[in-house]
């Protein structure tokens, strides 16, 4: 089995505690303050969190080979079927509980799963009551990987893949199709972009040219500055969506940079951070169904009288990263459940069979071709 690059684990565990944060900071405040603390985390998070799970993803993938469409399926839409499906049963359960309309939450949380939209918009193709939030992504990548399978070995592949973004990208202006396949269209792109990153190795380039990080970090703090909003979810790139293409890809490359540096100058901190980067998909499906069901409506007065409104998003986001984590780990020991939720699992019990059949058969012999490590 090859081994793991802890850096781009640290990169993915900074990312998805950004993502808590960025929608803790949003149920607290719909639109932060403008040069508030609140608004300035917003905007670092979103600025690059989640360009980098695609691109990181484009960075280890092979479009050369076969689309494993069984493999994706699995790990993408069957885990984002049995995510929704959760949301839908808990919100249904509390609803009938508390008598608030458990045939009403049925059907409005139902249709939202079905229509598997990151975030409400005005041109929906059919009505639905509301997004299903962070699990977008699981649909969003099943496009992207399909797609970039399809048009990463076509001649003019940059081309064919430019246009798929721009289809995607102008094409929700007018309709927002369900299923989030705008969002695997545009996101696409950023698969790509992570593919030639490790094609043209710009992280071994930039090693041994150590002054031109500059330039990445440069265009990074000016995508920050100018931040006008940005999210893939709908594909909502702001006033500047040639400055939010190439400056999340910047940010990305600056958050790997310091990932680095913690990984060799922070130890204990790199090995804490790399052990959530390994979980980020169990992981977002948990903070989903934790998003959905936890009445922070109730909880955010109580906690803005306690800290007078000055601590609230930072002491929701610390409770719910604990909450989320301890879930997830609980995730981690359900029996079968916990093979599709961490194909690492489902890989080790392969690999157990594997190395038992030589054995079971009489022979001695085994012939394994380890597979390169995606993240």
């Amino acid at each position: 089995m090859a081994s793991r690059i802890r850096y781009f684990d640290i990169a993915k565990g900074v990312a998805i505690l950004c993502v808590i944060l960025g929608h803790s900071i949003l149920i607290v405040n719909n639109a932060p303050a403008s040069g508030s603390l609140a608004a300035y985390l917003y905007h670092f998070c979103f600025t690059f969190h989640m360009p980098l799970f695609f691109i990181l993803s484009g960075y280890f993938m092979h479009p050369e080979r076969p689309f494993r469409g069984a493999k994706e399926s699995k790990e993408l839409l069957a885990t984002y079927g049995i995510t929704s499906l959760t949301v839908v049963v808990l919100n249904t359960l509390i609803a009938w509980s508390t008598r608030t309309g458990g045939r009403t939450a049925f059907r409005h949380w139902m249709l939202t799963a079905l229509y598997g939209a990151g975030a409400r918009t005005n041109n929906f193709l059919w009505k639905a009551p509301a997004s299903i939030g962070a699990i977008w992504f699981l649909l969003a990548l099943f496009w992207a990987h399909l797609l970039m399978h399809i048009f990463a070995r076509m001649k003019g592949a940059p081309l064919w893949i430019l246009l798929i973004f721009c289809i995607g990208y102008f094409s929700a202006r007018v309709v927002w199709l369900p299923v989030s396949i705008q969002s695997g269209m545009t996101a696409t792109l950023f698969v790509y972009i992570g593919y030639v990153a490790r094609q043209g190795d710009v992280l071994g380039f930039l090693r041994h040219h150590r002054y031109l990080w500059i330039v990445p970090f440069a265009v990074w703090g000016l995508f920050f500055w100018e931040f006008s909003g940005f999210s893939m979810a709908v594909n909502q790139y702001g006033q500047r969506p040639l400055l939010a293409l190439v400056g999340s890809f910047c940010a990305t490359l600056g958050i790997v940079g310091i990932c680095m540096v913690i990984d060799k100058a922070v130890p204990p901190l790199g090995k804490g951070l790399s052990l959530v980067g390994q979980y980020t998909l169990p992981i977002l499906c948990i903070h989903l169904v934790e998003d959905s069901i936890t009445p922070w409506g109730h909880v955010i007065p109580r906690l803005d009288a306690l800290t007078h409104g000055v601590a609230v998003p930072y002491v929701i986001f610390a409770v719910r990263t604990i909450i989320d984590l301890l879930l997830t780990w609980g995730l981690y020991h359900v029996p079968k459940v916990n093979m599709l939720f961490f194909p690492s699992l489902a890989k080790q019990q392969r690999e157990a069979l594997v190395a038992a059949a030589p054995a079971a058969g009489g022979t001695t012999t085994s012939h394994a071709h380890p597979a390169h490590r995606r993240h």
